[in-house]
């Protein structure tokens, strides 16, 4: 940090990359959430799939319960982004 505040050429790079980040943000939004209900959707199915697998060392019924208590929350999720988060 103390580079930074010592050396003017940093400093102007550094503001600079901070307004093309909040550029970037505020001009597309939407092209940048493109996908983002079905990635939240795939990544909630993996940490389930990973919980339901950990839970198999205990044995099968307890993985088979977690696998089915966990799923309709990742579904819930995935209907709630569509009908809330998506605006077309």
């Amino acid at each position: 940090m103390k580079s930074l505040k010592r050396n003017k050429g940093m400093r102007i790079l550094a503001g600079a990359i901070a307004i093309i980040f909040v550029l970037v943000f505020v001009a597309t939004p939407y092209q940048l959430s493109a996908n983002v209900c079905t990635d939240a959707l795939k990544d909630c199915v993996i940490s389930v799939v990973v919980a339901a697998l950990m839970s198999l060392l205990e044995g099968f019924i307890p993985g088979v319960a977690i696998a089915l208590s966990y799923t309709p929350f990742c579904y819930s999720g995935y209907a709630f982004c569509l009908a809330y988060f998506i605006k077309e």
